[in-house]
């Protein structure tokens, strides 16, 4: 007895069968409620304005060349131990970020680049990993913001970099081996302000001949 009913709910199911073959009126669709388009627009502006940006800011280039300088400075922090890890640092690798004067976005290149090239520090933790990686995203940034004053100046970027830098390597070094500040932050920042001035003479003279920005 069970079997017809069953047939007829199969056939419903898999378009075999239409209300108009049986004389039945036909079922108008569902229509989605007030509320539901509501959340859509909703939310899909913001998603809409998000994927923008991304395809904006962050394109195949900008991907590649954050890639490229992630890795030239943790291969440099790498292949020059002693000066990357000591108390008062000369990290050759700090002398590539001037180039954010051109591209806002390599400041995640070089927070990239300091979490790896920290990875192999005897001083490896929450503050060389977390602490140091945070604080080249907000350098970056505002190394940029104080550039674009100054046409995108690599000497500048670099100063200001330099700066934040020095003075976040110096709290750092302060809070896990109690060194007197007074001490950390002149050396440091000097440190820090040689390799940048360095950095930004080399750009200037790579960008006569090729805009790599571009």
């Amino acid at each position: 007895m069970s079997y017809f009913p069953t047939m007829l709910k199969s056939a419903f199911s898999s378009g075999e069968l239409s209300a108009r073959e049986w004389g039945l009126p036909p079922v108008a669709p569902r229509k989605k409620s007030r509320s539901r388009e509501v959340e859509e627009k909703i939310t899909g502006t913001p998603r809409r304005e998000e994927q923008y940006f991304l395809r904006k800011y962050f394109d195949t280039r900008a991907l590649s060349q954050i890639a490229v300088f992630a890795a030239l400075y943790t291969v440099l922090v790498w292949l020059l131990p002693g000066l990357s890890y000591a108390a008062v640092q000369f990290r050759v690798a700090e002398g590539l970020k001037p180039a954010i004067a051109k591209r806002w976005t390599l400041a995640f290149a070089f927070a990239l680049g300091n979490f790896l090239g920290n990875l192999v520090s005897p001083f490896a933790g929450i503050y060389e990993l977390g602490f140091m990686p945070l604080m080249n995203i907000v350098g970056g940034l505002l190394a940029y913001e104080v550039a674009r004053a100054f046409k995108r100046n690599y000497l500048v970027a670099g100063l200001v970099y330099a700066a934040v830098i020095g003075l976040s390597v110096s709290w750092m070094l302060h809070v896990l081996f109690n060194i007197p500040l007074e001490a950390l932050v002149p050396l440091l920042i000097a440190s820090e302000e040689a390799i940048m001035i360095i950095g930004a003479a080399v750009f200037y003279l790579v960008e006569r001949r090729w805009k790599w920005y571009q």
